[in-house]
């Protein structure tokens, strides 16, 4: 389950709650398995001007959170 609150997403999964900021949430947004890990990265270079490199580690970095919390697959 998932709440918008601001400029915040709140998941919660169980008694376990995740606070994304928009950077964040708009990656989560992406995990929906239509979207791949160079999708999120165009995104990011777009919306943010991150180098490429940053942002597929910042991404990757994130995905694999995610993964440890049982949140995704990857």
């Amino acid at each position: 389950m998932e709440r918008q609150e601001d400029d915040k997403l709140v998941l919660y999964r169980g008694h376990q709650l995740i606070v994304l900021g928009s950077y964040a949430a708009e990656i989560w947004h992406l995990c929906d398995g239509k979207h791949t890990v160079n999708d999120m990265v165009e995104l990011v270079i777009n919306n943010y001007a991150v180098p490429r490199e940053k942002a597929y580690e910042e991404i990757s970095d994130f995905l694999n959170q995610l993964a440890g919390k049982g949140l995704v697959k990857l």
